[in-house]
């Protein structure tokens, strides 16, 4: 069995795993998962699942309340009263968003861990998992409608474009399956492992993602084809871990070594570039019409306006950050290993001080 040794941030481990055929996990802690909605944030840490205040930074909840065997690190998707998340020991949970203990299902096929956020259309539930299968699930009873099989672990959030799911592949490949069936439509050979979770951009019809060999292209929707590649400046792109985002009509992504770059949409033209910028894991988010954030490996905090310009750049002591932060209407969301707090809140003004934090489970 051929082996590979990456560093694979998603599960955000402190040392290097070991991939094979065979499914994948952790071997040292994890990085927590984020999801929002208008009022309430929610962290998947370890042993629980938190619901807390977006105004006051309290707890509502968490999940479970006892000492139930638990350990999830996948970010939930939040469906109208429910919430959906997977855990490592093999169960998809579909609870109550107001009351978890209100179990709507548990569905326990799986063999392996649940490391990704799972996506959701057409009543049908898509749930990658490192057991090599992708699943179907009934998104109202929790049955299963059909298996995708592969030869590498599922890590990464699919993206469901009309009845067709796209989903990257360790195996070097982005997937097209059928959202009904699961059945394999289409695949796209990448030159390494791919972590990033796919981003479409309806206006152009693109299809934008980068993999573990160095490489950012731009793909057909329709026909699946490669549009563009990118070949800027940079001497040599290193390994892309995150998906993109869009403002203002660039397309900005990041790179392993920090580099950033923002290119046209398009065309793949490069705009600007702004050269190693430390270590980066964690993906971009735009803060503003205006402006983006990134969080580098080492606790350090950096906001840009759309041409590079510098706004601002903060430390969190003695962080370590994996996890692509989450922005609301009013704050920004950070969730770092190592630090003082489990959660950093931050107003949406940056001014780099916090408006509230939340600590780790004692």
């Amino acid at each position: 069995m051929k082996k590979q040794i990456f560093k694979l941030v998603l599960l955000a481990v402190i040392s290097l795993l070991l991939l094979s055929g065979c499914a994948v996990g952790p071997i040292a802690q994890s990085t927590p998962g984020l999801s929002a909605n208008d009022t309430h944030v929610f962290v998947s840490a370890q042993s629980k699942v938190y619901k807390i205040d977006l105004e006051t930074g309290m707890e509502v909840w968490q999940y479970p309340v006892d000492k139930t065997r638990m350990v999830a690190y996948a970010p939930v998707l939040l469906d109208g009263e429910d919430l959906i998340f997977g855990d490592m020991f093999n169960k998809l949970y579909r609870l109550n968003i107001d009351n978890p203990q209100q179990k709507v299902w548990e569905f326990l096929d799986a063999k392996g861990w649940y490391q990704a956020k799972v996506a959701q259309a057409d009543g049908i539930i898509v749930a990658p998992n490192t057991d090599r299968n992708v699943y179907g699930i009934n998104a109202n009873d929790g049955t299963l409608k059909w298996t995708h099989e592969d030869n590498f672990a599922f890590i990464s959030e699919p993206v469901i474009i009309g009845e067709t799911v796209v989903i990257s592949s360790q195996d070097h490949e982005i997937l097209w399956l059928d959202l009904q069936t699961g059945e394999e439509i289409d695949a796209l050979s990448m030159q390494g492992a791919v972590i990033a979770s796919p981003f479409y951009l309806e206006e152009t019809r693109l299809i934008y993602v980068g993999s573990l060999g160095n490489e950012f292209i731009a793909i057909d929707a329709n026909t699946h084809q490669v549009k563009w590649r990118y070949d800027g400046s940079i001497e040599k792109l290193s390994g892309i871990w995150a998906r993109p985002i869009y403002l203002q009509g660039q397309l900005i992504f990041n790179d392993d070594l920090g580099n950033i770059v923002s290119v046209d949409p398009k065309t793949g033209a490069e705009n600007w570039v702004l050269i190693e910028q430390g270590k980066m894991f964690a993906g971009l988010v735009a803060v503003n019409e205006d402006s983006f954030l990134v969080a580098a490996e080492n606790g350090s905090v950096r906001a840009f306006d759309i041409n590079r310009k510098p706004l601002l750049q903060f430390e969190i002591e003695k962080a370590t950050i994996y996890t692509t932060p989450i922005v609301t209407d009013n704050l920004i969301i950070i969730a770092p290993m190592g630090a003082k707090y489990l959660l950093y809140a931050y107003p949406i003004e940056i001014t780099g001080l916090p408006q509230w934090t939340f600590p780790p489970e004692k």
